[in-house]
């Protein structure tokens, strides 16, 4: 499940302070939900979202009840990110937006470590596949 596809159900954006946190908050609470309910389904789920900076790994990750819970959190040096998001068909740092740079610095020193943290900067994506099922046990949750 992407994060964006419940970002894109809220049709109104923060109109007062502390609005647009707690919009993100409740994205996070029900991708956390329908997780629980594939999962509960017999389904194996991957949820891809942004969740870092304060509490916010912390608190998305206790809303998910099912277990075994995996978090693989991938770290990309900003003007990778940049280079690779410019390549995509609908890039996500358009002007007017937060860019990578704005944002880098939140998941590298404003959020626990929790779970496996790649460095995919160097990385084509089957290597990150490979690094993530080689690590697996690292990136597992404890209760």
């Amino acid at each position: 499940m992407n994060g964006d596809a419940l970002l894109r159900m809220v049709v109104t954006g923060p109109t007062e302070p502390g609005e647009g946190e707690r919009q993100l908050r409740l994205r996070h609470r029900q991708g956390a939900w329908v997780a629980d309910s594939f999962f509960g389904a017999g389904f194996g789920v991957v949820v891809e979202d942004n969740v870092y900076g304060g509490d916010l790994l912390d608190s998305s990750v206790a809303a998910i009840a099912a277990r075994p819970l995996l978090v693989v959190v991938l770290l990309t040096e900003p003007t990778v990110a940049n280079r690779r998001d410019s390549e995509r068909d609908r890039p996500a740092y358009r002007p007017g937006r937060w860019s990578a740079d704005e944002l880098d610095p939140a998941p590298r020193h404003d959020t626990p470590r929790l779970g496996l943290w790649i460095d995919d900067s160097t990385q084509e994506p089957e290597a990150t596949v490979e690094e993530i099922l080689s690590r697996w046990v690292e990136a597992i949750v404890r209760p």
